[in-house]
Order: structure tokens, then C-alpha cells, then sequence
């Protein structure tokens, strides 16, 4: 592309104010941005202009994108589209604009400026100046198509714009830096508040209103389309339930009130909201003080947390950024970090090409089996997603029980034709982990990923408690030690943090000791006889015990990797990237660095073998406190696994982190342990990486980091590498 003559491409969206924020990054990457609040107002604009890149939103007042895309097909233009819309996240409605619209990239709101622009100039490359693709459309026409699109009820507003926020974007220069928006955006919401939760409580009052309900429609998509782009993404999300609700109203189907009055009770909480006025006051319902939203990831949305946008670049086996990597990085399936690996079994192609959509900014890499003589050789794998495979729903119980005779405890979901109880039950009982059905929503997909990657198998630690022999020879093959003094029960307990306990018989009352310890909530406690007390999970008997202890250590292993770690206070792994994402996010608009920082003890696996799991993770925690200790409060920090730690540092490159890993790596191996046969001493190696200068996307920065990590653990222990 000529940086010297700018191109010219479509903003076709209602929302100023996400027009403001996203057209700045645009001519930054090149671009003349035109604007275009409806698509009336597009449709004149597209006989004016060969525009490079069409940029379409998904809700407009007059129309909705995919009539709207669908009329300039038809009328020939062959330009790329960018789709970009808070909604329309189901795998249908992906296929139909990739499929059937020749859609270019589909986009979900929020979104980084930044990344983007990006994505939107990856579609645009190579496009010629001629006037190519302009539509030959006269004013009666279009005027025909919108009452077309009217008389059909496809209308998704008034027809007239509401412009609460709006930036002036319309220089050919960016009028403002982003932070400058930000901070405009700032300053108006809390009106912008004030007037949706007015809007939403009217609406709730008086449902048979379509005036009410269309103006709180409005305002709720506003709010879902933008919020999250200007750093606000827990607010965007509660607009995002309040207008599916509504839309609900619209269609006459029936509505999740409880969802929609607990994510406005959410909104009413934030200290934003200035004093409500009398008609916002009142509650609909006795459940709407509640703070939380149900069943949502990420942080309590009665908090208010200003949170940057999650970026959605990274598409694994694909590297996030078009540039060659240093030649350091590892390879995505030669990582120990990124992860889980996930196979997808369906013979349709796009619904892999949808997950990874899905699952952008994730560390999740999908490999697709489009055959079932791949399944049948199918290695590797963490995890897996199985459709409804080759042309049969009868085939998905066939898949599991193929994939699970190669690996054994693979966690698996199975993706049906519908959400009904005969399809759980039939699913059930082929042996699936997770359900998941048609319509897919990405949200769903990122909830199912989380749950898989949590019920990936660990190895438990167990241990007995006066047990009899029987039962200790069938526990042979896992990790357990003998205690038979009470007096050592609670010191064993604290020291060796097992997964499971078991009590021998007659010690069920010791049940209430184990749960009152530090830590002894978590574990999974069974008794070795039939009669259960108090606090007890399951009984055992000797052919079945080996079973039982691995089942309930699995559980076990799955609530510790989806909750904060009660010994070092750090974040589990989904909640760790979605930090590290946003803090990344954050500092690129601010066009500062940020550091990845890979930390290892050295020889972990051999202090294993040698220790025991028990005592190496001691170790693991000892350093992972000294970690958290140890950087600022804006860096982003927490374990990943086995001996492995990872770190983020704000507005900082690797030569500035340096000296900080360094300092640490001194203390760590200043630190004493007790071991079997004596003391034991361990040191770190670490690996660093930063952006811009190393990669552009989270997934990136990490390959790097760990190729670089694993130069320094070959030069020798306590190395540290941030160069080549």
C-alpha cells in the first residue's frame, strides 16, 4: 500500500462514538476514513467512492448489516468487508457471511483501535485506485430498499441517530489521541449511565411500550458496541445482556427478566452512576440488588473495574502478527505455555475456522480431524470438541470412544443439534465431559475451553490416614503417604497439600478436623468404610478405591485450576490471560512496551522424582511468592504450571525488566529448603520478550519468551536471555 495517497474505505456505523475512537487508528494505518451513520447514508456514498475496504456494523437504524451487505452484492460490488458488530456471534450467522456474503473478516466488538486497523489494512492490500466497484444506485432505489427492509420488520431502531458522544473525527488528521478520547468518553459516561438506566427501567415498567423498549434498545447497544473499546468491558457486557433481553420483548419470546435485573442492578452499582432519579430507584424485582451477573467470566460486575479491551489477534497454529518472529521463538505446537491443545472433529472446516474466531486472544490452538482415519491416529491432544461427525449424530460416541482408547482421560465436549434433555442424556452416556449445542455463541466456546482445560488429568496426591492394607495396595501407582498418630495429621496435611484424604475405619469424626485446617476445604475427603459423617465426600471399597481416589482427585484438580491459589493469592491461568491481554492492550494504545518474562526452576521434573510432587510444589509456591512480592502492583503475575511462572510488565522493554528478574533470581536462590536427604537449593531461569520490538500479540510475545527461556536454561542454571 502507498503510505503517500491514502485510501479511502466505509465506516458504516451508527455509533459516533465508536467512530471516533476507531477512525484516528485508521488514518494512522493509511486510510481515508469516510463515515456513514446509516445505510442509507453508505449506499449514496458507495456511488461516489471505490472504497478499498467496506467496514460494516452488524445493527444499524435504518437496516441491519446483512440486508445491507446482501443488497450491495447483489448489485455487484466485489470490495472486501469487514463485518464488526456486538452481536450475531452464532456459528450460523458466521457461515452465512463468510459463505453466502463473501464477507472478508468477521469482528466482534469490543476491539483494540490499534489491532484493528490492523486487520482491517490486512483486507485492503493490493487494492487499485480505478473506480471498480462503485454501485450504479439512484435515490428511488435506495429509498425502495428501505422500505423493503421496513415492510419485512427488520428494523433495528427509529431511523433517526442519538449521539450522546461525538469525538469530530471527521479531519483527515486525527483530532485527538486516543487517551484524549478515553478520557472524553470518561467524562460523559457517567450521563451516558444516568440516561440508559432511565431508559431500562421505563422499559422494564412498561414492556408493552415499543417506544420504551426501542429507546432502551438503543441506548443499551450503544453502550454493548462501545464501552468495552474504550476500556470499560464489564459495562459493555452488562449492555449486552440488557439488549438481548429487550430484543427478547421485541420478538414476543420469552424473556430472562432475573438476567436482564441483575445486569442493571450491576449498572446502578458502579460508583460512576450519579444519584438515580425517582423513576430509577425502583427495583423491578427481589432479585435485582443482586451485584453479579450468572454463570459470567471475569470479574464481579457489581465491582467497577475500568478493564481495557481484550485483544483478538491470536489465532493459533496461526501466529498473531504478520511479521517473521525472532528466530528464538518456538514453534505454537512445540510450546510448553500455550495451550490446550484441542481437537475439533467435524468434517465441515468452518466450524474450526469459527472456534478459532472464538477463541482469538486466547492461548487455546485447535486442530482440526475432517476424516475419522485421522481420529483414529490422533496423539497429543489435551482436549477435544467433537460435532456432529461425518454426516451422523451416531458417529459422536464412536469418536469418544476412539480418541479415549488413544488417550485415555481426554476431556471432551460433544457439540449437538440441540439443546434439549433426551440430547444430554444420549450424550451422557457416550461419555462427554461438557455438552455444548446449536446455535453456538463464542461466549459459550470460551466457557467450554475453561472447563476443558480445568479437567485436564493431574496427578493426585493422597493421603491416608490409619488405613488398611487392602486399601493401600489398591492405591499403589498414585502418590500417597501414611499417617497413623493424629497428633501428625494436620502438620502432614499442611506440608504435603494433598488432594485427597482418606480415613481409615472408625475415624470418620476426624473429617471435621481435616475440613477446619488451612486448605482443608479444598481437598476431596473419603472414608474407608460404609458410614458416612459429616463433611465426607464418598465411602470406599477395595475394588473400586483406585477409581474413586483418581475421580475425586480430578475434581480436586479442576476447582484449584479455576480459582485464585489460596497459598500465594495468584490468579488461575484463564484469569491470568485475560490480564496479561488487557495489560498489553492497555500499554499499546499508549504506544508504550510491555515485557513477557518466562521464569523456570531448573530441573524441575528431576526435583519431582527426587522429592516428591509434595515438596517441589512447596518449592513452585515459595518462588511464585517471591515473584508477587516483588514486582509492582501494574504488572501482571502468576504460575502457570509445574515450575513455571509467568510475568507482565507495564510500559516497560526487556532491558528494563532485567535488572528486576535478576534481583530475583539472586533471592531465589538464596532460598533453603529441607529435603529428604538434606538442604536443597534451586535457581530460575527466565526469558524475556517485549512489544513492539520482539512481536505484536500476547501469543507471540510468549513463543518468544519461551525459545528464549530455553537458551538460557541450555547455557546453565540461574541464566536469563531477553536477545535473538
Amino acid at each position: 500500500m502507498m503510505r503517500d495517497v491514502a485510501q479511502p474505505i466505509l465506516l458504516l456505523d451508527d455509533d459516533a462514538t465508536f467512530r471516533g475512537l476507531v477512525t484516528p487508528a485508521l488514518q494512522q494505518a493509511g486510510f481515508e476514513v469516510v463515515e456513514a451513520p446509516k445505510g442509507k447514508v453508505a449506499l449514496e456514498l458507495l456511488a461516489e467512492h471505490d472504497f478499498a475496504v467496506l467496514i460494516v456494523d452488524g445493527l444499524l437504524p435504518d437496516t441491519n448489516g446483512m440486508r445491507w451487505i446482501e443488497k450491495v452484492r447483489a448489485e455487484g460490488a466485489d470490495v472486501p468487508i469487514v463485518f464488526v458488530s456486538a452481536f450475531y456471534r452464532d456459528l450460523a450467522s458466521y457461515k452465512k457471511l463468510k459463505d453466502v456474503l463473501g464477507v472478508a473478516e468477521v469482528i466482534h466488538k469490543p476491539v483494540d483501535p490499534a489491532a484493528f486497523a490492523t486487520r482491517v489494512r490486512r483486507h485492503a492490500r493490493g487494492r487499485r485506485r480505478e473506480r471498480t466497484s462503485t454501485l450504479d444506485l439512484d435515490v428511488a432505489d435506495i429509498e425502495e430498499f428501505l422500505l423493503e427492509e421496513s415492510d419485512a420488520g427488520d428494523t433495528t431502531g427509529t431511523g433517526e441517530d442519538f449521539v450522546l458522544f461525538d469525538p469530530e473525527p471527521e479531519s483527515s488528521a486525527p483530532s485527538a489521541s486516543e487517551e484524549a478520547l478515553r478520557a472524553s468518553y470518561a467524562d460523559v459516561l457517567p450521563q451516558i449511565l444516568e440516561l440508559f438506566l432511565r431508559a431500562t427501567d421505563r422499559a422494564r415498567r412498561k414492556p408493552d411500550s415499543s417506544h420504551a423498549v426501542d429507546e432502551a434498545i438503543r441506548q443499551a447497544h450503544e453502550i454493548a458496541g462501545t464501552a468495552g473499546s474504550y476500556g470499560y468491558a464489564e459495562i459493555g457486557h452488562c449492555a449486552t445482556v440488557v439488549e438481548a433481553e429487550l430484543r427478547k420483548v421485541q420478538a414476543r419470546q420469552e424473556v430472562d427478566w432475573r438476567a436482564f435485573d441483575r445486569a442493571v442492578a450491576a449498572v446502578r452499582a458502579l460508583p460512576l452512576v450519579p444519584t438515580a432519579a425517582p423513576d430509577v430507584a425502583a427495583e423491578t424485582s427481589s432479585d435485582a440488588t443482586a451485584p453479579t451477573l450468572p454463570a459470567q467470566p471475569g470479574p464481579d460486575p457489581g465491582r467497577f473495574t475500568p478493564l481495557s479491551p481484550t485483544m483478538a489477534q491470536v489465532k493459533l497454529p496461526r501466529t498473531g502478527s504478520q511479521r517473521a518472529l525472532p528466530a528464538s521463538a518456538v514453534g505454537a505446537f512445540a510450546s510448553r505455555v500455550l495451550g490446550p491443545r484441542i481437537g475439533v472433529v467435524d468434517d465441515d472446516p468452518e466450524l474450526s475456522e469459527y472456534l478459532r474466531d472464538a477463541l482469538s486472544g486466547s492461548f487455546a490452538s485447535l486442530v482440526p480431524f475432517t476424516e475419522m482415519d485421522t481420529v483414529r491416529h490422533a496423539h497429543g491432544l489435551e482436549a477435544a470438541i467433537v460435532s456432529v461427525p461425518f454426516g451422523t449424530p451416531d458417529r459422536s460416541a464412536e469418536v469418544i470412544e476412539v480418541l479415549r482408547s488413544r488417550m485415555r482421560s481426554l476431556p471432551i465436549a460433544v457439540l449437538a443439534m440441540e439443546d434439549s434433555f433426551e440430547s444430554r442424556l444420549v450424550q451422557a452416556q457416550s461419555g462427554a465431559d461438557v455438552f455444548l449445542a446449536h446455535p453456538l455463541d463464542e461466549r459459550e466456546v470460551r466457557r467450554a475451553v475453561r472447563r476443558l482445560e480445568s479437567l485436564v488429568p493431574g496427578r493426585p496426591r493422597v493421603l491416608l490416614f490409619d488405613v488398611a492394607d487392602p486399601i493401600e495396595r489398591a492405591l499403589q501407582g498414585l502418590e500417597f503417604v501414611h499417617v497413623r498418630a493424629p497428633d501428625a495429621l494436620v502438620p502432614v496435611l499442611a506440608r504435603q497439600r494433598p488432594h485427597v484424604v482418606v480415613l481409615g475405619k472408625g475415624h470418620g469424626a476426624l473429617g471435621k478436623v481435616v475440613r477446619m485446617a488451612d486448605g482443608g476445604d479444598l481437598v476431596a475427603l473419603l472414608l474407608a468404610e460404609s458410614a458416612l459423617d459429616e463433611g465426607i465426600d464418598a465411602t470406599l471399597d477395595g475394588p473400586s478405591a483406585f477409581e474413586t481416589v483418581v475421580r475425586h482427585g480430578q475434581r480436586v484438580f479442576a476447582r484449584q485450576r479455576t480459582t485464585t491459589d489460596f497459598l500465594t493469592g495468584l490468579p488461575p491461568r484463564s484469569e491470568l490471560v485475560r490480564a496479561l491481554q488487557a495489560r498489553l492492550s492497555e500499554t499499546r494504545r499508549r504506544a508504550h512496551g510491555f515485557t513477557v518474562a518466562l521464569l523456570e526452576i531448573d530441573g524441575f521434573d528431576a526435583l519431582v522424582q527426587r522429592e516428591g510432587s509434595a515438596f517441589a510444589e512447596r518449592v513452585a509456591n515459595a518462588f511464585a511468592r517471591l515473584l508477587a512480592a516483588r514486582l509492582r502492583v501494574e504488572d501482571v503475575r502468576g504460575r502457570w504450571g509445574g515450575g513455571l511462572c509467568i510475568a507482565g510488565f507495564a510500559d516497560a522493554m526487556a532491558t528494563d525488566v532485567a535488572p528486576t528478574v535478576q534481583r530475583i533470581q539472586q533471592e531465589a536462590m538464596a532460598l533453603g529448603f529441607q529435603g529428604r536427604q538434606g538442604a536443597v537449593r534451586c535457581s530460575l531461569c527466565a526469558g524475556l520478550a517485549s512489544a513492539p520490538d520482539a512481536a505484536d500479540s500476547l501469543a507471540d510475545l510468549v513463543l518468544v519468551a519461551e525459545g528464549r527461556l530455553r537458551l538460557a536454561q541450555r547455557a546453565g542454571e540461574g541464566k536469563i536471555v531477553w536477545t535473538g
